[in-house]
C-alpha cells in the first residue's frame, strides 16, 4: 500500500491530522500483510492411487507400466512449500492363472449282453407259466379259505339264532306252565279234582267187597295221587287185616287224569257191609 503523496494530503487540514492519517494508514498496511502470511490456501487432497495390472500373454510382451506425470499445482498454490511425496504402494504380485483340471476319462462301454437262444427262451417261458400257474392256485386257496370262513360264520350265527329262539320258547313255555299250574293248583281247581278221585274211588268199591270176604265195617284211607294219575301211596286204619286188603285193592285199580301240579293228596272212607 502506497503512502499519501503531498498532492493528496494538501486538503488534510489541520497538519496535526496528518501524523495521525500517515499512522493509520501504516497500521492498515501492516495489519493487510500479516492477514496474508497467516492465510493458507487449502492443499488439494491427493487422488488414490489406482494400479492396473496387466497379465502377460503369450501373443505379446508384457508392457512396461506408465509412470504418471504428477498433476502441476495451481497457481496460487506455487508460493507454498509442497508436502513431501508419499511412497507408492508397492505393485501386487500377479497372479497366474489357474490350471485347468485334467479330462476325465469316459467310463468304458459297458459289454452287451448275450443274445438269448432258442433253449433259454423256452425255459423262461416255462419258468413264467409255472409261477402264474401257482400263483392262481395259491389265489384260489384265498378264495376258497375266505368263503369256508364266511360260511362257518354264517352257520354259527345261525346256531346262535336257533339258540336264542330256543331259549325265547322255552322261556314261554315256562312261563305258560307256571300259568297253568297256577291256576290248577287254585282251590276251585284242586276241589274239582278231589271229587272225580273221590267219585272214581266209590266206583271201584265193589273190587275191595271181594277182597274184604264178607268183613264189615268202615275204613278210613289217606292217599296220594302221581303225576301218572295213579296212586303211588296210600294208608288204611282198620283193625280187619281184611278191610285193609279190600282199600289196597281199591287204591291198585285207581286211575285219573294227571292232578293238577303234579300230585294230589285226599282221604277217604269205605263202609263195607255183609249182604
Amino acid at each position: 500500500m502506497n503512502l499519501p503523496s503531498e498532492s493528496a494530503s494538501l486538503w488534510l487540514r489541520p497538519d496535526w491530522l496528518r501524523p495521525l492519517a500517515f499512522a493509520i494508514g501504516l497500521a492498515i498496511n501492516v495489519a493487510v500483510v500479516v492477514l496474508i502470511g497467516q492465510t493458507r490456501l487449502k492443499q488439494p487432497e491427493p487422488l488414490a492411487a489406482i494400479e492396473v495390472a496387466i497379465l502377460p500373454s503369450a501373443a505379446s510382451p508384457p508392457e512396461a507400466p506408465q509412470e504418471m506425470a504428477p498433476a502441476e499445482p495451481a497457481p496460487e498454490q506455487k508460493a507454498q512449500p509442497e508436502p513431501p511425496p508419499q511412497p507408492a504402494p508397492p505393485p501386487e504380485a500377479a497372479t497366474p492363472p489357474e490350471a485347468a483340471p485334467p479330462p476325465v476319462a469316459a467310463p468304458p462301454p459297458e459289454a452287451a449282453p448275450p443274445a438269448p437262444t432258442p433253449e433259454k427262451d423256452l425255459a423262461a417261458e416255462r419258468l413264467r407259466a409255472e409261477r402264474a400257474a401257482e400263483r392262481r392256485k395259491e389265489l384260489l386257496r384265498e378264495k376258497q379259505e375266505e368263503r369256508k370262513k364266511e360260511a362257518q360264520e354264517k352257520e354259527a350265527r345261525e346256531k346262535r339264532e336257533q339258540a336264542r329262539e330256543a331259549a325265547a320258547k322255552a322261556a314261554q313255555a315256562k312261563a305258560a306252565e307256571k300259568k297253568r299250574e297256577g291256576a290248577e293248583n287254585s282251590g276251585p281247581a284242586r276241589a274239582a279234582y278231589g271229587g272225580i278221585v273221590v267219585a272214581e274211588l266209590h266206583r271201584l268199591q265193589s273190587i275191595g267187597a271181594q277182597r274184604a270176604q264178607g268183613a264189615t265195617g268202615r275204613v278210613h284211607v289217606t292217599f296220594t295221587v302221581g303225576p301218572s294219575g295213579r296212586i303211588v301211596s296210600h294208608s288204611a286204619s282198620s283193625a280187619d287185616a281184611r278191610l285193609s286188603a279190600a282199600a289196597a285193592a281199591i287204591m291198585a285199580a285207581f286211575h285219573a287224569p294227571p292232578p293238577p301240579g303234579g300230585h294230589f293228596t285226599g282221604s277217604t272212607n269205605f263202609t263195607f257191609s255183609a249182604r
